[in-house]
Formats: structure tokens, C-alpha cells, sequence
């Protein structure tokens, strides 16, 4: 057990007392309802350094905190000593519009990066949930992204590079500030979606992309997840930006879109480009369906389908499987929910074939274990995992939040060891509760 007294010294002897918190004000930093002895809030990737070998020295447990949007995912913390803020490393580096990239501290909020790019015509093609609050190394950390990735793909396919710091304290830069950049191995796709477990992001640089000139969504309601699969494979030539399946108690409440009735789904069909190209993509969809059709960007229809899904004391599962199996995956939750009694809010991202789905939280925590167990063991049966993203303590305690390791675990295991012998990073939170 690490003593409360001697790390806040530490601590304060680096960042100052007004930069170290604990007792009532650490409460809205707890993971999994456990609450860290202290809160550092560095403002300089140097801070972050010392910080981190503060703890490796006392035997601290590190989680770092970004906005916090994603702290559900994860089993429990084994310890959990210092949440490690990085709201203060909000600065964008360097921005170059000409050559399409920018440079960005961690702690920044999407948001607020958007803001400054769109000043310039540009922008970041990452839209994961919370936009508002989530930070740039958070959305690394856990690889997270939204309906945009149908045209953009995720983080790996828009970062060039990134600094981190390791339990260590070493400061450690991978990858370079230019789109072509094939040097060394590539650790910009190691560090992302790794949880924080090998290192702590503190900057990042990214290829942007020119803001559309115009946009539209096309929303078709259809009786069948393998109807909207159709009619997206139909849609594939065509221009669109994001893809999205939603049944009908995803979409009950979200305003703008036809009336779904019990058992049938609505696809919504995102474009945006050049205004004559986003025309020809309507008219191309207005060929195939009868599609209502919402103009403009609907920033807040396509916000509001990302807070679907977002936890709120229940459970919430990502299955990812072959996209075409992804029908007989929607059709598979909502029989497991048949046989729970519960009712799910399903939100598919249909081209990926990955499915989100909210559930609920039960009564008795034997009741959740049985659900989870069976939402695996459908994505199992079609081929593919299962995580689950959000759930109650009670539920972690009992169950590998992202499932049986695979045979590349000895590796995985292997790079945690010599990335962090001590395990200092998120110990216990990852994968085989690394």
C-alpha cells in the first residue's frame, strides 16, 4: 500500500499543491467506483515525466484521465493510486494547412480541435461519442471513433505520429509530422486502442481533410437488418460519408426521422463532399428507396446517435464480426434480449460490421453475467468477439470485460513487460487484466 502522506509530497514537490488533490475532490476522478489517493494535473509533457517516475519509484498505480467519457472500459483497477490529468496539455502544436497536418497536445477536447481547424477549412474525420468533453489521447487510448469511419476509417488510418511517456518517465516519439513517413517500426498503431497500459500520450499529429462544402442524410426505414444490408451494399458505389443501422427503440426518441415500428430498423446514409456530388448521391439513393432526406450537416442528429449507446448504469457490448454476417448478429441480440426481457438499443456501424447495443442494468448481477455471457457467445458463433464496453462492478468482478485472450496474448504480455515491468499503467484494466 502505497502512504497517502509521502506521495502527495512527491507529487506537490513537482507540480505545486495547487496541483494536487485528494479526499472530496479526487471523488469525481474514481473508475469502477474506487477513488485514487491523488489527482495530478500536469501542464507540461516534462511534468508528465516526473509524475510517472514518481509513481514507478513508489509502487503507484497510474490512470490517466483525458475527459473521462471513457473510463468505463476496462476491468477493475488492481491499483489505483493517481489519476494523472492531462487537461492541462490543451495546445495545439503546429498547424499546416497547406500540407494538411496538425500537431496537437493530448489533453485537448475534440471539440475544441475542430474549432481551430475548421478556421482554416479543415478538419480531424474522427467523430466518436462525447466530442464535447472526450480528449485527443483518450480517443487514442481506446481507439474510438463514430460513423465517420466508413469513409475515414479510425485513428490508425489519419495519425502520423505521437509522443508518450513511458512508466518510466522516458519521453519517447514515434512516427514524424509528414503523411509519407515510413521510418521505423510503426508505434503509433501499438499505442493506440492499448488503454494506456504501455505508455501515456501526450501528443499527437494527424492528416486532415478539406471541410465539405455541403451535406445530407438519407433516412430509410426498413422491416429487416438483412433489408438494410442490402440496401447498403446497393449504396456502396455512391458517395457517403457514414452508414448507420438503428432499431427501433434506438431511433424512438431521436428527432427528424420516419416513425419506426416495433421490429423494423432505420438506415441513415451520411453525405457530404462537393454539393453536385452530394446531389448525385441522393439521387442515386432516391433510385433504390424512398428515403426521407434531413439537409444540412444534422450535427445534432448525428450527436444524439452517438449518445445512444453511452453508458448510464447498464451494460454496453461492441460485437464485431465479417460485415456481412452483421445481420445475423442484430438479429441474434435482440433474440438474446427476447430471452432476457430486456430490450436493447442497437446502433450498427453496417460496412464495419460492428454493433452496439445498451442494455438495462438488472437487478441481481447474476442475471447481467448470463447476458454478457450470451451476447459473447453469439458474436462467437458468427466468428467474432465481443466487448464489453460499459457494465456495473459487480459485473467486472466476475467477467473478463474483453473476453478470452487470444494466442497472441504471450506477446501482448511480453510488450507489457518490457513496456512496463513494474505495471504501473492501468494495472489490471486491459486484456487478461495486463
Amino acid at each position: 500500500m502505497v502512504k497517502q502522506s509521502v506521495l502527495h509530497s512527491e507529487l506537490e514537490s513537482i507540480l505545486g499543491p495547487e496541483r494536487v488533490f485528494a479526499h472530496d475532490e479526487a471523488a469525481s476522478y474514481a473508475v469502477d467506483g474506487i477513488v485514487p489517493q491523488a489527482v495530478a494535473l500536469p501542464s507540461t509533457v516534462d511534468e508528465v515525466a516526473k509524475v510517472m517516475r514518481v509513481a514507478r519509484r513508489e509502487g503507484a498505480g497510474v490512470i490517466p484521465w483525458g475527459g473521462g467519457t471513457g473510463m468505463g472500459l476496462g476491468n477493475l483497477p488492481r491499483r489505483y493510486d493517481i489519476a494523472l490529468s492531462l487537461s492541462r496539455l490543451n495546445a495545439v502544436v503546429e498547424h499546416e494547412p497547406a500540407d494538411l497536418t496538425a500537431t496537437v497536445l493530448a489533453g485537448r477536447t475534440l471539440a475544441d480541435f475542430q474549432a481551430h481547424l475548421a478556421s482554416a477549412g479543415q478538419f480531424l474525420p474522427l467523430d466518436p461519442p462525447s466530442a464535447t468533453e472526450a480528449t485527443i489521447g483518450g480517443i487514442l487510448a481506446a481507439n474510438a471513433s463514430g460513423p465517420s469511419r466508413h469513409a475515414h476509417g479510425t485513428a490508425r488510418d489519419l495519425l502520423l505520429g505521437l509522443r508518450f511517456v513511458q512508466a518510466d518517465g522516458r519521453v519517447i516519439k514515434a512516427g514524424g509530422r509528414v503523411v509519407k513517413n515510413v521510418a521505423g517500426y510503426d508505434m503509433c498503431r501499438l499505442l493506440i486502442g492499448s488503454l494506456g497500459t504501455l505508455g501515456v500520450i501526450v501528443e499527437a499529429c494527424f492528416r486532415l481533410t478539406p471541410l465539405p462544402k455541403a451535406y445530407a442524410t438519407l433516412a430509410i426505414t426498413v422491416p429487416s437488418a438483412q433489408e438494410a444490408y442490402r440496401l447498403a451494399c446497393q449504396a456502396a458505389p455512391l458517395s457517403l460519408r457514414a452508414v448507420e443501422l438503428l432499431n427501433a427503440a434506438a431511433a424512438r426518441d431521436l428527432e427528424g426521422l420516419p416513425p419506426v415500428p416495433n421490429g423494423g430498423f432505420v438506415l441513415l446514409l451520411a453525405t457530404a463532399g462537393p454539393a453536385a456530388a452530394v446531389e448525385r448521391t441522393r439521387e442515386g439513393v432516391a433510385a433504390l428507396c424512398t428515403p426521407t432526406v434531413i439537409e444540412g450537416a444534422a450535427a445534432g442528429l448525428w450527436q444524439a446517435v452517438g449518445q445512444i449507446t453511452q453508458a448510464s448504469g447498464g451494460i454496453v457490448a461492441k460485437a464485431s464480426v465479417l460485415p456481412s454476417r452483421a445481420p445475423e448478429l442484430i438479429e441474434r441480440i435482440e433474440a438474446t434480449g427476447g430471452e432476457a426481457l430486456r430490450l436493447p438499443r442497437i446502433v450498427c456501424h453496417v460496412t464495419a460490421g460492428i454493433a452496439y447495443s445498451a442494455w438495462p442494468a438488472a437487478d441481481q448481477p447474476e442475471a447481467d453475467l448470463r447476458l454478457a455471457t450470451s451476447l459473447r457467445h453469439a458474436a462467437a458463433s458468427l466468428g467474432g468477439t465481443l466487448v464489453v464496453e460499459a457494465a456495473p462492478p459487480a459485473l467486472k468482478e466476475r467477467l473478463d470485460v474483453w473476453g478470452e485472450p487470444g494466442a497472441d496474448f504471450t506477446l501482448m504480455r511480453s510488450l507489457k513487460e518490457q513496456f512496463d515491468p513494474q505495471n504501473v499503467l492501468n494495472p489490471g484494466r486491459f486484456l487478461g487484466r495486463l
